[in-house]
């Protein structure tokens, strides 16, 4: 479709330089004048060059030496004129494209070729431009091209080269690019070839050289197939703007290039100073992270005029508690070429009496992720029939496959859950298989009084019912009863309030789908309505209609309608791995049009958090209960692995024009349903010392490329397996034979129930749990060379599976305990490719998220080891390897640095404090707080130099006064000399009864 009409596009700017707001504008030479300079320096007017400011029809014209026989017109989709970067541009959507002449490379042989891009996505492999006949010769640009770890890539085909189009193909590509291209913004592209030398440029800036170059333009022959914006392979369109596409028949300069690549600077400082935002600065607790770099390929520094409360780099230095809030200046300074723009940010730094409004990814206690499992693509539904939380997904950890059968959760509180296998008809795995059973979707319909459940395996998609959500399920197809009943997958059930129900699916432009029932409640595509006009067939169900959104951008999968106040938000996932997120638009009916409200879908709402370490949020649900609405979504579990996804919930909260408020991720999480009585039995391991057979370390492994955070060492501890953190876990490691894990419980418990989570939650796993006594124990380190550990629970013959499995004793009979073993003997069935590429996880899957005792502990926590990692809560310092043993100890410690612990029960009285501690510089304090951190510490720890931060010593202080009894807060906080870093080590600390003589 050609629109014959100016519109003002997302990338439109006034002619002028606009200054507005708190900053300065350092040097900005005017847009014409950097215009003249750039073609004083390219004397010879290239062969070809649009600069589509046409205003009107379907021809670009081409201004180059070709002159009007090269001229590009519409040739499908929807292109618009407008504003662009110096007068007009075009934006491509829906397949939008220019198509040239043929032959217009025939005889080019040195050349450059020249453009501006603006995209309104970030998806993989979108084309520029293509010179080609069919597949067989051609010239590609691409935004992004092959695996992830490329950029911006141009290929050209050999000659007479024939087989798989990768052999064939001369390629040259950013694979030093950090991402993709940002969106919603223009980037300047550019190549060169001379003789056998090739240079890509990317924004004015040298990417990479290619020497070995064997082909060029002239030898591809006479192209048909000559394109802007659409490719000859199945790869994207272009979705976005286009602006003074050139090609010269002979190479630039470097210089040249660069002169063609400054042209826009100052607008293009102007846009990234203008859209840079640190967000809410009112009430900061944390490091910032600070931008080095804009979306527009600019240079971004940064400066503070208070060094003493945050340093250039954003590190925070917050006041001591009860002093009072400090405010801040950080300027940015934005620079590109010559122009250089600047803007401040005035931040309120927070003393350290106030809490972070989140947990650490490490602390004990979290309520994301909030589901014990691998659980993917979630499906949230609360049931009010039966009062309960019910959550589907996709059953995760194998690769980009999945683990089958699929699993599904229940739970009345949120909290506490328990699954079931879903048993899918036969009929749909003889047809589908059991890989890539994706994203299911739930839907209750009172009319039929059925539940609906809808699953994707290998892109088809099936529908089932039953009378109640843990099944049975059968089939559900009307039209073809045990067959699929489309193509397609990420489909979503919704109910309207007029009880019809809908289908949602499909990537990039989403398609819905009106329903109707049989009195047997069997589903049919209803193809009666008007308004769902367009139509798609299959060998089962025959001809069916649907509606297809076109008007929504930024679109990728994952989409799910949510309607409130009588708006529908048509809401998605966009971009993929670490970077998913989600975006929506609304409309006033559900067939559209949508539309974007607060940029909704230029802005994710939810979307990574570096600074939490919270990576790939998205393919969510929402659902409401007791007047709030929640999101649950997905993310990736630490340290980032693609295909072990976590399900999460957060709150989700309106502003009065229905807008959606940027959603926090956290690992903190929410509480759901607080009506709703706990479990108030106490985990007498939570927290407690471990000692394992072996951990795994990630550690410049073979592995390390696979994962996100580059350069990482972390070791799975067995502190990670009683910490009620399911975002953590005890992994053995590779190979490991018969693992075992000992948890001293601190003191003789009556243990009448252990509650074990294996990792794969849908596998059988074989294992023991015993016990032993105080007296045939007294530490963790004679406890695991005892003969005299006795039996819990015996499943070394039959297994369980099912997880989370709990053990009691034979008889229900409680056991005096004080160490508790699990020793895991084998897996059943473990995915051979549980860590997508890392295929060798397949050998160390003897792992478990959480091993939880419960019975009678009479006893308080003095003369207990507590274990520095198993805190609640800190702020500024880091969790490290220890370098001598299979667990953690806490660094990078600096002034008023602290750390929280919950719920510390000091008895009649402690009157000592010891740690174990280490420092390789001047050292620092350890002050003991109770409650608060305001007011005076009830004791201080003074550490030295110990000769280096790992020559450890114990050091003990006498308390100033008794502590005693449960304390709801424990802090430890840190201090030395401001600025200072690398105060000290912590591996343990302790509380005895007696004060130091």
């Amino acid at each position: 479709m050609f629109i014959n009409s100016l519109r003002k596009s997302p990338f439109s700017c006034s002619p002028g330089l606009i200054l507005l707001g708190a900053f300065t504008l350092l040097s900005v030479p005017v847009y014409g004048q950097q215009i003249q300079q750039a073609e004083r320096q390219v004397q010879q007017v290239p062969f070809l060059q649009f600069n589509f400011d046409e205003q009107g029809g379907e021809t670009a014209r081409n201004s180059g030496r070709g002159g009007s026989k090269y001229d590009a017109r519409i040739n499908g989709g929807t292109v618009e004129w407008g504003p662009g970067l110096q007068q007009g541009a075009a934006r491509l959507s829906n397949k939008g494209h220019f198509k040239l002449p043929d032959g217009v490379l025939a005889h080019v042989k040195d050349f450059t070729l020249s453009v501006w891009v603006y995209l309104n996505e970030q998806s993989d492999n979108q084309t520029v431009c293509t010179f080609a006949c069919g597949t067989d010769r051609y010239l590609i640009l691409t935004t992004q091209r092959g695996n992830e770890e490329n950029g911006v890539s141009l290929v050209m085909t050999k000659t007479q080269e024939s087989g798989n189009h990768t052999d064939k193909e001369e390629r040259i590509a950013y694979t030093r690019q950090k991402g993709k291209l940002s969106a919603n913004a223009w980037h300047h592209l550019a190549f060169t070839l001379k003789g056998s030398v090739g240079t890509l440029y990317v924004d004015g800036v040298k990417a990479e050289i290619k020497t070995d170059f064997t082909v060029n333009p002239s030898l591809l022959g006479n192209t048909t197939d000559n394109y802007i914006g659409r490719p000859t392979w199945p790869d994207p369109y272009l979705n976005g703007g286009i602006d003074d596409f050139r090609l010269y028949d002979y190479a630039l300069t470097d210089r040249q290039v660069y002169e063609l690549a400054s042209v826009a600077d100052g607008r293009l400082v102007q846009e990234d100073r203008d859209g840079l935002s640190l967000g809410d600065l009112s009430a900061v607790t944390t490091d910032l992270v600070l931008p080095s770099s804009g979306k527009s390929g600019t240079t971004i520094s940064w400066s503070s005029a208070q060094g003493q409360y945050i340093s250039d780099s954003g590190k925070l230095y917050r006041p001591d508690a009860g002093t009072g809030n400090k405010k801040a200046t950080l300027t940015a300074t934005v620079r590109k070429g010559d122009v250089a723009l600047t803007k401040d940010f005035v931040l309120t730094v927070k003393d350290i009496g106030t809490e972070p409004e989140d947990v650490n990814v490490f602390s004990m206690q979290t309520g994301n992720p909030t589901v014990p499992a691998y659980l993917a693509d979630a499906s949230f539904y609360y049931d009010d029939r039966t009062k309960t939380f019910y959550a589907f997904g996709t059953n995760d950890g194998a690769g980009g496959e999945n683990v089958y059968p699929a699993q599904m959760w229940y739970s009345k509180d949120c909290k506490e859950w328990k699954n079931k296998v879903i048993a899918f008809p036969k009929s749909w795995t003889d047809y589908a298989g059991t890989l890539c059973v994706w994203a299911p979707s739930i839907e209750y319909n009172p009319d039929t009084k059925k539940y609906y459940l809808m699953y994707s395996i290998a892109s088809n998609t099936f529908v089932g019912m039953a009378d109640d959500l843990l099944g049975p399920w059968e089939d559900a197809n009307g039209a073809a009863p045990g067959k699929m009943l489309f193509k397609g997958y990420d489909g979503q059930f919704f109910m309207d309030d007029d009880r019809t129900m809908y289908i949602v699916t499909d990537s990039w432009h989403f398609k819905i789908m009106k329903l109707k029932f049989d009195e047997a409640g069997k589903i049919y595509i209803d193809n009666s309505d008007p308004v769902f006009a367009k139509s798609d067939s299959n060998p089962f169900i025959g001809t069916y209609h649907y509606t297809q959104i076109e008007e929504i951008k930024n679109a990728f999968e994952a989409s799910f309608i949510f309607k409130r106040n009588n708006l529908y938000y048509l809401m998605w996932s966009f971009n993929g791995s670490e970077n998913y997120n989600v975006r929506y638009a609304v409309a006033d009916k559900i067939t559209g049009p949508y539309r974007e409200i607060n940029r909704s879908m230029t802005v994710p709402i939810l979307q990574r958090d570096d600074a939490n370490r919270i990576l790939g949020p998205g393919h969510h649900s929402m659902f409401c209960y007791g007047g709030r609405t929640f999101i649950a979504y997905h993310r990736q579990h630490y340290p980032f692995v693609d295909s072990k996804r976590q399900t999460c919930i957060d709150e989700v909260f309106f502003n009065e024009d229905g807008s959606i408020r940027p959603i926090t991720p956290t690992h903190k999480g929410v509480t759901v349903a607080p009506d709703v009585p706990g479990d108030h039995r106490t985990n007498l391991a939570l927290g407690k010392q471990t000692l394992t057979s072996s951990a795994r370390v990630y550690d410049d492994s073979e592995f390390a490329p696979r994962y996100r955070t580059h350069g990482i060492s972390f070791c799975y501890a067995g502190n990670f397996a009683v910490d009620e953190n399911y975002g953590t876990h005890w992994d053995p490691g590779v190979g490991a034979h018969k693992p075992w894990l000992i948890v001293d419980l601190g003191s003789e418990c009556k243990v009448d129930e252990i509650e074990t989570i294996f990792e794969f939650t849908s596998r059988t796993y074989k294992y023991k749990l015993e016990y032993l006594s105080q007296k045939e124990a007294g530490s963790l380190d004679a406890a695991s060379g005892s003969h005299l550990w006795k039996v819990f629970a015996d499943r070394s013959t039959d297994g369980v599976g099912q997880s989370p499995v709990t053990d009691t004793k034979p008889g229900n009979s409680p056991v005096k305990a004080r160490f508790i073993r699990l020793t895991i003997l084998e897996g059943v069935d473990i995915p051979l490719r549980a860590d997508g590429l890392d295929k060798k996880n397949a050998e160390n899957a003897l792992s478990i998220f959480e091993l939880k005792v419960f019975g009678e502990d009479r006893s308080d926590a003095l003369n207990r080891i507590f274990e520095a990692e198993s805190f609640h809560n800190l702020y500024g310092i880091a969790l490290e390897k220890n370098a001598a043993e299979n667990g953690f100890i806490m660094g990078q410690i600096d002034n008023n640095d602290y750390l929280l612990y919950r719920n510390v029960d000091l008895g009649k009285g402690a009157g000592t404090f010891t740690a174990k501690v280490a420092s390789g510089t001047e050292g620092g304090k350890i002050e003991v707080y109770l409650g608060s951190l305001k007011g005076k510490p009830i004791g201080v720890l003074e550490v030295g130099n110990t000769g280096g931060d790992q020559s450890w010593e114990i050091k003990s202080t006498s308390l100033e006064r008794i502590a005693r009894g449960r304390q709801e807060k424990l802090y430890l906080l840190f201090k030395g000399k401001t600025g200072t870093e690398n105060l000290l080590k912590l591996d343990w600390f302790q509380f005895t009864k007696d004060r130091m003589k």
